[in-house]
């Protein structure tokens, strides 16, 4: 449980939208176009951190410092806040300490419990970013600014 959060009651649907016969030549003679059946919606299994489970796990989800999703509400001021934002995802911090989390009811553990300092961090992060680029997912000359990336947020996610 993310105090907070709560996870949507129903998906973001799109759905077929019928043109004209001329849109595959980039004409549109139906406007507004008509609208068909939604498209199949599926939903990513997370971990325990609610986090995508699949596909290539980038170091900021391989090494976390917070739940990352694909969804998030709108904001209040445009109006329907129980609906979800279109392409627009959600960066939910960790708590910082133990006692954080235990005040406030998360059930993620906190940032201390996961790494003893910014160096185990950091060096975590590194294993995670090396095996991508083992693997052909990550250049290695990308390494650098990454390391880099991992010490500012872990900086940025720790500060009081």
């Amino acid at each position: 449980m993310i105090p907070g959060y709560q996870l949507p009651l129903e998906p973001l649907r799109a759905f077929h939208l019928d043109f004209g016969p001329d849109w595959p030549k980039g004409i549109v003679s139906l406007e507004p176009p008509k609208v068909g059946t939604p498209f199949v919606v599926r939903v990513p299994a997370v971990d325990t951190d609610g986090n995508v489970r699949a596909g290539i796990r980038l170091p900021d989800i391989a090494v976390p410092l917070a739940t990352q999703s694909g969804w998030n509400y709108r904001d209040a001021s445009i109006g329907r806040p129980d609906r979800l934002a279109g392409e627009i995802g959600s960066y939910i911090p960790f708590p910082r300490t133990r006692a954080d989390r235990e005040r406030s009811g998360d059930s993620r553990l906190s940032i201390e419990e996961r790494y003893r300092n910014k160096n185990e961090y950091v060096g975590k992060y590194a294993t995670a970013t090396l095996e991508l680029v083992a693997h052909g997912y990550l250049l290695a000359e990308d390494v650098p600014d990454l390391l880099r990336h991992a010490a500012e947020h872990y900086d940025w996610a720790t500060r009081p």
